[in-house]
């Protein structure tokens, strides 16, 4: 047949191939093509989850002005310090006996700028030479209890919370304190960041100690 092998040269089988090779690239295009516009939308959810969830309360509770952050929690914080305020102001202002005097009185004194710089650490001596007198193991409780007597929670703390065992009660609860630094891993760390930052504190430490002579 040698017609037909003519008919196939060379040429038109190159021609073939290349009708074939660019009608499958074109099909390709239209079913990626027919893909991407069938892909669904991305949700807001999905791009922000805290935002679309809580947009109604966000736009209703603007962040104020200074603020870093804006929560329900954070809005009764506020409030019952607003309460407080309102509270002591107004035994200040209408001293009466007992309890109410006391606050008032105490309230007063904190408010009186000048008399608090005036004083300096002369309030707080007693207790500085209480610690200043720390010289052997055995003097170390004692002092850690003076102080506690006056709120100084020194080594330790311990207040009441609720029992979770038995939610209609209270009991003590002893947990760490009288640490400046927030974990005890920033004592105990001997990475060149925390030798750093510890050096920092102990110069800040000093520097009170200095300022209170």
């Amino acid at each position: 047949m040698p017609h037909l092998r003519d008919a196939l040269s060379k040429p038109t089988l190159l021609a073939f191939a290349l009708m074939l090779a660019l009608g499958a690239t074109d099909a390709d295009a239209a079913k990626k093509k027919k893909k991407a516009a069938k892909a669904p939308a991305v949700s807001a959810e999905c791009s922000d989850f805290y935002t679309s969830a809580n947009a109604s309360w966000l736009q209703a509770n603007p962040l104020p002005a200074g603020a870093s952050s804006v929560s329900a929690l954070g809005q009764l914080v506020e409030r019952s310090r607003q309460q407080q305020k309102a509270l002591l102001d107004g035994a200040m202002q209408s001293p009466q006996a007992g309890v109410q005097k006391l606050l008032g009185d105490f309230w007063a004194s904190g408010l009186d700028e000048a008399a608090v710089e005036a004083d300096g650490a002369k309030p707080i001596a007693p207790l500085l030479d209480r610690i200043n007198a720390i010289k052997r193991a055995k003097d170390v409780p004692p002092a850690i209890a003076a102080l506690h007597q006056v709120g100084i929670p020194v080594a330790f703390n311990f207040s009441p919370d609720v029992d979770l065992n038995a939610l209609d009660r209270h009991i003590g609860y002893f947990s760490q304190g009288g640490m400046g630094m927030s974990d005890p891993a920033y004592y105990t760390r001997t990475d060149t960041e925390t030798r750093e930052l510890l050096g920092r504190y102990r110069n800040y430490v000093k520097q009170v100690l200095a300022l209170t002579g």
